[in-house]
C-alpha cells in the first residue's frame, strides 16, 4: 500500500482508494496529497492487475470483457474487494495506525475499475463487504459501472456518493450520466459532475488540466 498521512494530531477520516485496471496506487499523488493536506489518511493498495505486477500487469487481460457487461457477476474482479478489506482489517490493528483514523468517518473512492470495486463493497454487489465497511461518503472518477447498470443493483448503496466524470471521457462518462444510466439508477443522495474537457485519465498524475477544478469537487 501507499500512505499519505495528515499532519493534523488526532482521528483523521479514512480515505481508501482503488486504482484502475492497469493502474497503480500511486497513479493520483497529486490527489491523494491534497487530501492528506486537508486532515484524511489516505491509504490506496495495489490490486493484483496493478500496471507493473510481473505475474500479470499490463500484460494480463480483464477477467470478463469491459464490452459484456451482462456476463460479469459476483465473482469478477472479487479480489479487488477482498484487498479493500484486508487492508482495512489490517489497519484496525496495526500499532502505527490502528489509533491514527476514526473508523466511523470512512470514505471509499476509486477510479474506473476502482469505481466498480468500491460501487461493490458499498452494496452494488451484496456480498462483497465481509469485513463490515461502513462508508459514509463514496467517491467516484469515471467509474466502470455498467454491470450494475444491466443489474439495477445501484439501488441500496449505503452512502452518498459522487459521480466524476468528462466530456471527452466518451466511453464511460455517457453510461454514468444518460437517462436510465449509473446516475439516475442510484440511491440518493447523489450527486454528479461533469468536467469540461476531461478525458478519461483526468484523475491520474498522467493528464494535469483539470486537476484543480478536480481537487476542488473532491474536497
Amino acid at each position: 500500500v501507499a500512505i499519505w498521512q495528515p499532519r493534523q494530531p488526532g482521528k483523521a477520516p479514512l480515505v481508501l482508494f482503488s486504482h484502475g485496471f492497469h493502474g497503480i496506487n500511486t497513479q493520483s499523488a497529486h490527489l491523494m496529497g491534497v487530501l492528506a493536506q486537508a486532515g484524511y489518511l489516505v491509504v490506496t493498495p495495489n490490486h493484483w492487475d496493478y500496471l507493473f505486477n510481473k505475474e500479470g500487469g499490463a500484460n494480463s487481460s480483464p477477467q470478463q470483457s469491459f464490452d459484456s457487461p451482462e456476463d460479469w457477476n459476483e465473482e469478477v474482479y472479487r479480489d479487488r474487494a477482498v484487498d479493500l478489506s484486508e487492508v482495512y482489517r489490517a489497519l484496525k490493528v496495526d500499532p502505527t495506525y490502528k489509533d491514527a483514523f476514526d473508523p466511523e468517518r470512512l470514505v471509499l473512492m476509486g477510479h474506473s475499475l476502482g469505481g466498480y470495486t468500491i460501487l461493490g463493497i458499498s452494496g452494488a454487489w451484496p456480498s462483497w463487504n465481509p469485513a463490515g465497511l461502513k462508508p459514509c461518503a463514496i467517491v467516484c472518477f469515471s467509474p466502470y459501472l455498467s454491470p450494475y447498470v444491466v443489474r439495477k443493483s445501484l439501488g441500496k448503496l449505503a452512502a452518498p456518493v459522487m459521480y466524476q466524470g468528462g466530456t471527452l471521457d466518451t466511453y464511460i462518462t455517457p453510461k454514468v450520466s444518460r437517462p436510465g444510466g449509473g446516475y439516475d439508477l442510484s440511491s440518493a443522495p447523489k450527486l454528479f459532475v461533469e468536467f469540461e474537457g476531461a478525458a478519461h485519465l483526468a484523475w491520474t498524475s498522467l493528464q494535469r488540466g483539470q486537476r484543480a477544478i478536480i481537487e476542488r469537487y473532491t474536497l
